[in-house]
């Protein structure tokens, strides 16, 4: 019942296209290969987006589990998720320089240029996301990590909506198919 419950909540927040100021951002959640560097070696890579009102205060984030970080996979996550015409903001990891490329307004900020201060709330997120990871569950291996990243973002999207969260959920869960054992069990 747990993974239906998980399941409504990705595809309730799966129909949120990110507009006006979006953040982009990855993370790396599990353990990692002694023989790599820690973060990038670490087996679960994670792409974090997440929109901005015209204060700067976050109002919507998405998680994606993705298997490599590459110029491929960021654009094919903007594509789907991020309307054309918004203000994307990255550090400067080489993987986003394709977006503008692509035809996105893109801001890369380098590390001296206080890049906490300019990307506060998407790292607040992340970090927010692993203590949840962490603190409820000690850890997540990578097949499940997705499910439980869509559940701590639906948690965190519709803070706005006070006093609606369940009813949205009980929507979207009478809505949904039934998840197979196959499916749970991949």
């Amino acid at each position: 019942m747990l993974h239906r419950i998980r399941e409504a909540m990705r595809r309730r927040d799966n129909d949120y296209i990110l507009t006006s100021i979006v953040e982009i951002d990855e993370a790396y959640f599990g353990s990692f290969d002694p023989n790599q560097k820690r973060g990038r070696g670490t087996e679960s890579k994670v792409v974090v987006t997440m929109s901005l009102n015209d204060k700067g205060y976050p109002l919507f984030a998405k998680m994606n589990v993705v298997d490599k970080i590459d110029s491929k996979t960021i654009q094919q996550l903007v594509i789907k998720n991020i309307h054309p015409k918004s203000n994307i903001r990255t550090d400067r990891y080489s993987v986003y320089k394709s977006l503008s490329a692509k035809g996105y307004n893109h801001t890369p900020f380098a590390i001296n240029d206080d890049l906490n201060k300019l990307m506060k709330w998407i790292h607040i997120t992340i970090s927010n996301a692993k203590a949840f990871i962490i603190g409820a569950y000690h850890g997540l291996d990578k097949p499940h990590l997705q499910s439980y990243l869509n559940k701590f973002c639906y948690r965190f999207n519709p803070r706005n909506f006070k006093g609606q969260l369940f009813n949205r959920l009980l929507y979207s869960c009478v809505l949904g198919l039934p998840i197979t054992y196959f499916k749970l069990t991949l």
